[in-house]
């Protein structure tokens, strides 16, 4: 097959002219304004229904209402609360009695039972020191 080469067609162009900035000799006329203020003060005088007020939906619909829910949801925290600190208090129970028969089953010395008494006793005072903080807050 022979390949047909066309060459490219230019479009005519026209030659640039600058529009004239001359001012023209016709009068313009501006719309009035007084048609449109017409209408403007037509739509202010008629009177438009309340429209509800727009915002939140209420949760409940009386105080009564309110305040039960609110007792409901302070009781099932504090039960969710119990069971959390009971969780986490059984997890250290845990760790303390594994910690006590690792303890019975190696022989230590002195310096050794020392510092223990040491961790303990710095332990012991943390605890206060986190108590005391909390009943101040």
């Amino acid at each position: 097959m022979e390949q047909v080469v066309v060459p490219p067609v230019e479009a005519p162009t026209e030659p640039l002219t600058e529009p004239s900035t001359e001012p023209s000799m016709e009068p313009q006329i501006e719309p009035s304004a007084e048609p449109l203020t017409e209408e403007t003060i037509r739509e202010a005088t008629t009177p438009r229904p309340p429209t509800p007020r727009q915002g939140r939906p209420r949760k409940y619909y009386t105080e009564e209402e309110a305040r039960d829910m609110a007792r409901l949801q302070r009781k099932q925290f504090k039960q969710r609360l119990r069971e959390k600190q009971r969780v986490f208090k059984s997890g250290i129970s845990e760790l303390q009695l594994s910690a006590q028969k690792m303890l019975n089953k190696v022989v230590l010395s002195k310096e050794d039972l020392i510092r223990i008494i040491e961790i303990m006793e710095n332990g012991i005072k943390e605890q206060a020191n986190e108590q005391t903080t909390e009943i101040q807050n």
